[in-house]
């Protein structure tokens, strides 16, 4: 199966799309087709009957969802909300999965009363908005609850006031040092509506990861403006979507079908520890500390790193997280590591449209040879990256229990996340109005690449128990480095370096392992 996918992959890559026919038993190819040699034709003949087979199982695994009847009980949570349970069980104030998001409308005319209302009529249609989360014989549930959404609504009036956004900073600042205390008696969200004067408002909403993800929060600010404008025109707000309790019930069925499992017990076999077990711990809470730091590449380097990667037909994704990972490989000395890369877990045509928290954080491994060439490993990494991808549905709580990853309670089975945010284009990196913070650290680290118009910036969030701002630092630093030496041709991995000179001798020193804990002292 991994020849078939790295088959798909590489014409991928050469714009053509191969998938099953309408009439569910020829082979499709669409696309870019005048660059098929004849060579290429031959191979897609020897290898139809395993396309379809494997393109019938992709689609049988991808089964409709069917909708349940609408019902008071309470259901399961999925594997991922059991573990950010389990997480907030042992820190109920921990603010770790709370998500923050402000949003800035020009609504001409806009009703409190009638927001209330259109809010209302979400609420009633989303049952997620609806749920509260309980222990019933041991196990947690979530159960559908009567819920006012005027009590998850607040208004505030700052027309006349000259400092209203400093006001509307302020109030969020504060907000988000406030964690959801009771999740077992009200659904863990609420939505502050700022009116700064004519039609200008900010949208500030609250949620708890259990019931969203970064996906769910502006489609429910876009199901709130669609009921608003229906009942303006006299009109009902409806949904006939499924609910999350749907995907629920449908992912238990999941555990061990189609190849799935087969895929990430050869990906993941073998594998021992994640590297950075050595690294610098502090106990207990880092406070008052920044976790979050930016490293900014120029517009024109920016440029030339969109222009090589469309050169080489990858996505500037594979760019970046090769740098990531080289560079991590490098700083902990390892021929093998895995890093996490959060993928949105809505490919089945379903789940576009339903609110509740769906990210799956997958395992991408990186498996380096000093002997390999920089411009393969590119197009290897590509390749395993579409690979991981394909299987984005599999919770990653059934991967680990697949490959028997013992270690898990003691060591998990990586630290280290690169993210690509799936939005649209952001603008410019100077643009934001109004920057909201997180407090606590998802993972140890945390590398967020954001596409800028004007260039690419890396936000890194760090867990200050684990990495030091200077350590982190250097990371961004070395990961330009190896963009740029990228850029100057296919070259053998050995040729890569990070840095040199004094840099040289620090990252010397980093990289000792438990004999030399990466402790603050040591950051020169």
């Amino acid at each position: 199966m991994e020849n078939l996918l790295t088959l798909l992959t590489k014409y991928r890559q050469r714009q053509v799309h191969l998938s099953l026919g309408k009439d569910g038993e020829s082979l499709s190819v669409k696309g870019d087709l005048k660059g098929l040699s004849a060579a290429d034709k031959a191979e897609l003949k020897t290898h139809k009957e395993a396309l379809l087979a494997f393109f019938k199982e992709q689609k049988a695994a991808k089964q409709l969802i069917t909708p349940a009847e609408p019902t008071a009980e309470a259901f399961p949570l999925s594997p991922n909300q059991q573990t950010i349970w389990m997480h907030q069980l042992m820190d109920p104030e921990s603010l770790l999965y709370v998500i923050p998001v402000v949003y800035a409308h020009t609504v001409p005319g806009l009703q409190p009363d009638r927001v209330v209302e259109a809010l209302t009529a979400v609420v009633q249609a989303h049952e997620v908005l609806r749920l509260v989360f309980e222990v019933e014989e041991g196990q947690p549930q979530q159960r559908p609850v009567a819920v006012s959404a005027a009590d998850h609504l607040t208004w505030v009036e700052l027309a006349h006031e000259e400092d209203a956004l400093a006001q509307v900073t302020s109030h969020i600042e504060q907000d988000q040092q406030v964690a959801f205390a009771d999740l077992a008696g009200t659904p863990p969200w609420h939505l502050t509506v700022f009116h700064l004067g004519q039609d200008e408002y900010r949208f500030y909403v609250k949620l708890h990861h259990l019931i969203a993800d970064g996906e769910s929060i502006p489609q429910l600010i876009q199901e709130l403006f669609k009921a608003y404008e229906l009942q303006q025109q006299g009109g009902t707000y409806q949904y006939d979507g499924l609910q999350y309790r749907d995907y629920v019930a449908w992912l238990q069925k999941q555990r061990g079908a189609g190849s799935a499992q087969s895929f990430w017990q050869e990906q993941l076999g073998g594998y021992v520890e994640d590297f950075t077990h050595w690294l610098y711990r502090e106990e207990g809470r880092v406070e008052n500390q920044e976790i979050e730091q930016t490293h900014r590449f120029s517009t024109e380097l920016s440029k030339q790193l969109r222009a090589y990667a469309k050169q080489l037909r990858l996505n500037p994704s594979t760019l970046f997280t090769f740098a990531y990972t080289w560079a991590l490989r490098q700083y902990g000395r390892t021929q093998d590591m895995v890093v996490g890369i959060p993928a949105a877990s809505r490919s089945h045509a379903q789940l576009g449209n339903v609110l509740g928290d769906f990210v799956n954080t997958l395992p991408l491994r990186a498996q380096y040879t000093d002997a390999a060439t920089s411009e393969q490993v590119l197009r290897d990494l590509q390749n395993q990256y579409y690979q991981v991808l394909e299987h984005q549905m599999y919770p990653f709580e059934y991967i680990l229990k697949d490959i028997d990853y013992t270690q898990q309670a003691t060591q998990p089975l990586f630290t280290c996340v690169i993210a690509f945010p799936t939005h649209e284009k952001l603008g410019r990196s100077d643009d934001a109005e109004m920057t909201l913070r997180r407090h606590q650290a998802m993972y140890p680290l945390t590398c967020t690449v954001m596409d800028f118009e004007d260039g690419y910036s890396l936000v890194m969030e760090r867990d200050p128990r684990y990495f030091p701002a200077a350590w982190v630092s250097q990371l961004a630093e070395a990961m330009e480095t190896v963009l740029v030496q990228l850029l100057q041709g296919d070259q053998p991995l050995e040729a890569l370096s990070l840095v040199s000179g004094r840099n040289q001798i620090q990252l010397d020193t980093w990289s000792q392992g438990p004999d030399t804990p990466m402790t603050p002292s040591t950051v020169v």
